[in-house]
Order: C-alpha cells, then structure tokens, then sequence
C-alpha cells in the first residue's frame, strides 16, 4: 500500500468572473463585471483569491458569479 499524505494537487487554471451589487443600474453599466485568469488548488480557493485581488484593486462591492475551470 503506498503512502500519499505528503502529496499535493497540482494547481489548476480558473476563470472566475465577479460582478458588482448593491449599486445603481447607471454605476453597474459603467462598472462593467471582472474575470480574472488565476491558478488555485480548488474552486472554493480560486473565488477567495479572486475576492481579494479585487478587493486589493478597489473594487470592494462585487460578488462572485462563475467559477470555471480552465482546460489546457
């Protein structure tokens, strides 16, 4: 039986798209939604990583609305 505790997953390629809430119709035209290309160990890490690059960016108010694995 082999041992694979000291593995890890490779990481993988996701699209994760955000899109703003909680602003007017007129703002969200303007602020159109963001997609950023980013590798991550999972979907759940790839949107907290998305999350934060955005937040780091200025766009504080936006929610994320796809997460979509990359095939390569």
């Amino acid at each position: 039986m082999m041992n694979f505790q000291g593995m890890t997953k490779a990481p993988i390629a996701f699209d994760v798209t955000l899109k703003p809430v909680g602003m007017s119709r007129k703002v969200k035209r303007i602020c159109g939604e963001l997609i950023y290309s980013l590798t991550a160990s999972d979907r759940d890490a790839a949107a907290q990583q998305a999350k934060s690059i955005a937040s780091s960016e200025g766009f504080n108010n936006y929610a994320v609305t796809n997460v979509r694995e990359v095939k390569q």
